[in-house]
């Protein structure tokens, strides 16, 4: 599978759309157990329903592969606000990801988003601003 740019936009073919409407690094506090602080890429992801049903966002998940191929750690700081509603037919809905992520690691990343069980991932590459 060969990733779009973290610019572009992917359409599925279940016309659903994603989109990395913004990708950015900053600085992140830890907020549960096990979470450490430290330099973090902030991913805001628009998802629109192309489809004439609603869809559920709740189980959407979103993944960050780091430049040395390690998996960014998933955060729940501050800024983080994950897909959790229902997209109405037409509609788009944009969550916001938090991945900690070392400064060696954070150009270039890999983004894969999956908006539910079974449907199709969408990828997304490229470096951060």
């Amino acid at each position: 599978m060969t990733p779009a740019s973290l610019a572009a936009t992917d359409v599925l073919p279940r016309k659903v759309t994603i989109s990395i409407v913004s990708a950015t690094t900053g600085k992140v506090q830890a907020q549960t157990p096990g979470e450490i602080a430290g330099p973090a890429v902030i991913a805001t992801i628009r998802i629109v329903n192309g489809t004439s049903s609603p869809i559920d966002l709740g189980s959407t998940v979103v993944t960050l592969i780091d430049a040395s191929g390690n998996p960014g750690e998933a955060m729940t700081s501050t800024p983080f606000h994950p897909f959790t509603q229902t997209a109405a037919a037409g509609k788009s809905l944009d969550g916001v990801y938090v991945f900690r992520v070392p400064a060696s690691g954070i150009n270039p990343i890999t983004i894969s988003v999956s908006y539910a069980g079974g449907a199709p991932v969408a990828l997304f590459a490229g470096s951060v601003s």
